[in-house]
């Protein structure tokens, strides 16, 4: 019957065996993602792209992203950032952007011209009108100069 139970000094020494292996398991685990984690964060010539996101056009955007204020005209905004010309039109209505349906119908896209696109970012980011105002698709796809 002896056999079968182990004594207390057993049992203490099995468990402090498995804290020891359990932190050792964990610490490895722990480094490798700070290695792995350091190695992606090393300094880059090309801006960052979201998995399945549009690569930057190297002629610069064509377009400046706006999330308008409820109620505001977006041709009226358009015109006060861009000019009387200015082109307009909702941007896609993608739910994988993780935004919620109110904010998706209130974003629209409007045409820039090249050389203007710093410019009409700075008038958009102090529009009344304007809640939110990037260059590009999403956020930091373009840096702003």
């Amino acid at each position: 019957m002896r056999s079968l139970t182990a004594s207390v000094p057993q049992l203490r020494a099995a468990g402090a065996w498995l804290i020891v292996l359990a932190a050792v398991t964990g610490a490895s685990c722990g480094s490798v993602s700070r290695i792995a984690d350091s190695t992606n964060s090393a300094p880059s010539s090309k801006p960052y792209v979201p998995p399945g996101a549009p690569t930057p056009d190297p002629n610069g955007p064509s377009f400046l992203t706006v999330v308008l204020r409820p109620g505001e005209d977006p041709t009226a905004v358009s015109q006060r950032i861009a000019g009387p010309d200015a082109l307009v039109r909702q941007a896609p209505q993608t739910p994988q952007e993780n935004l919620p349906a109110a904010i998706r119908r209130r974003t629209y896209r409007i045409g820039l011209v090249r050389g203007q696109e710093v410019e009409a970012l700075r008038r958009a980011q102090t529009d009344p009108g304007v809640m939110r105002a990037y260059l590009g698709e999403y956020p930091g796809q373009y840096p702003e100069q």
